[in-house]
C-alpha cells in the first residue's frame, strides 16, 4: 500500500505489494536459547516467484559485508514456504555489530 501523498510504503514491517498481500519474514525459536544456539523460522510469500532465492546474513545493517557462508536457500520451489535453521549466537564478524541481519534475495527469472 502506497501513501497517497508521499512516496512511502505504508505495509508493516516484512510486508509488501500492492495490499501488503506479500512477505519475507524472520521469527526466532521456537526452542529459546539452549547453550549459545537457538533456532531461526524464515517464512516467504512472493507472487512473482522464481526459483533461487535466498536469504543472506549480512555484518552489518547496510548490507556491506556478506558474512561468510550464512546463506538460506529458500528451497521450497513454491511461492509460499518456510525454512528452519540452527544459529550459533556467539558467531559474530570482528569489528561489526553483534547482530543479525538477514535480507532475502529474490531472482527475477531472467538469465542473471
Amino acid at each position: 500500500v502506497a501513501d497517497p501523498v508521499g512516496c512511502r510504503c505504508l505495509c508493516p514491517h516484512g510486508y509488501f505489494g500492492a495490499r501488503c498481500e506479500q512477505y519475507a519474514m524472520f521469527q526466532w525459536g521456537p526452542g529459546g536459547i539452549v547453550q549459545g544456539n537457538s533456532k531461526g523460522t524464515f517464512s516467504w510469500k512472493i507472487a512473482d516467484w522464481h526459483e533461487g532465492a535466498e536469504f543472506v546474513r549480512y555484518a552489518d545493517s547496510v548490507g556491506s559485508q556478506a558474512y561468510g557462508s550464512a546463506v538460506v536457500q529458500a528451497t521450497s520451489g513454491e511461492a509460499t514456504g518456510t525454512a528452519t535453521i540452527d544459529i550459533n549466537l556467539y558467531a559474530h564478524a570482528p569489528g561489526y555489530p553483534r547482530a543479525w541481519f538477514y535480507r532475502m534475495r529474490v531472482h527475477m527469472g531472467l538469465d542473471q
